[in-house]
C-alpha cells in the first residue's frame, strides 16, 4: 500500500461490519480487540481507513425480567451446573481482564437486550455507535446496570454525545421507531447463517466468528487492504 502515490483519504475504507450481543461477554472483549487492532493500523503511514458498523443480535431473543444471578440464568439456559458456570465466568474474567475489562459476573442483571439495540442504532445516526456499544457492554457487565430499563438507557445515551436531550432519546425509544433497524440486523445475521458473536465480515468478503487477539485482526486487516490496493492497481 505504501509508496502507491493515494493518500488514506483517496482509499476506499476498509468496511468491517459486526454482530454482537450486549449480553455477550465475548463481544466486549472482542470490540476491545477490534478497536485495539485498527488503532496499531491506523497508526502507520498511508494507513487506510475504515468503516465500522455493529449489528444487533440477540443471544436470548426471549429473555425477560427475572430475579435470577447471571449465574443462575445461564445455568437454566444452557443446562449446566452452577460449578461449571463459575468456571466459565472465571475463564471469561481473566480473559477480560488481559483487555483491561474488569467484569463483575455477580452485578450482572440478566435482561433483555433489544432496548440496547435500539439504542446503538440511535447512536450510529449520530455517528457514535462504537461509543454506545462500549458503554452498553460497561453498564452490562461492569457496572450492573437493567439494560432493558428505559430509564437507564436514556441516562447512558445522554452521555454518548449524541447531541439529542434526554426527552428525544426517550422519545426515540419508545415510539418504535428503530425496530425496524434491529430486526434488519437480526435478518442479515440468519441470511449469512451467524451461530455465534462476535461475528465479523471484512469488505463483505471474509468472516470469522470469536473475539480473537488484536495481532490476528491485524492480519486479516492487512490481507484485506493489501488485496483492495492490488484491485485499484
Amino acid at each position: 500500500m505504501v509508496g502507491n502515490g493515494m493518500s488514506a483519504e483517496s482509499k476506499a475504507p476498509v468496511r468491517v461490519d459486526v454482530w454482537s450481543d450486549i449480553a455477550c461477554p465475548w463481544c466486549a472483549i472482542g470490540t476491545v480487540r477490534l478497536d485495539a487492532a485498527i488503532a496499531e493500523v491506523s497508526s502507520r503511514e498511508d494507513a487506510p481507513a475504515f468503516d465500522v458498523r455493529y449489528h444487533a443480535y440477540l443471544l436470548d431473543p426471549d429473555a425477560a425480567p427475572t430475579d435470577l444471578t447471571h449465574a443462575e440464568d445461564l445455568a437454566r439456559r444452557k443446562g449446566l451446573s452452577l460449578e461449571q458456570v463459575t468456571q466459565m465466568h472465571e475463564h471469561v474474567r481473566q480473559s477480560a481482564a488481559g483487555d483491561g475489562i474488569a467484569f463483575d459476573f455477580d452485578a450482572v442483571k440478566p435482561a433483555s437486550t433489544r432496548k440496547g439495540h435500539e439504542l446503538i442504532a440511535l447512536a450510529a445516526e449520530r455517528g457514535r455507535q462504537r461509543e454506545a456499544v462500549r458503554a452498553l457492554h460497561d453498564a452490562y457487565f461492569v457496572h450492573g446496570r437493567r439494560v432493558d430499563d428505559l430509564d437507564t438507557l436514556v441516562d447512558i445515551g445522554t452521555g454518548l454525545g449524541l447531541g439529542l436531550q434526554a426527552g428525544e432519546i426517550r422519545d426515540a425509544l419508545e415510539t418504535g421507531a428503530l425496530e425496524t433497524r434491529v430486526d434488519i440486523d437480526l435478518d442479515e445475521a440468519r441470511r449469512l447463517g451467524v451461530q455465534g458473536v462476535p461475528f465479523y465480515v471484512f469488505d463483505a468478503k471474509y468472516a470469522f466468528s470469536g473475539a480473537q487477539q488484536a495481532e490476528q485482526i491485524v492480519r486479516v486487516i492487512d490481507h484485506v487492504a493489501a488485496e483492495a490496493s492490488h484491485e485499484r492497481d
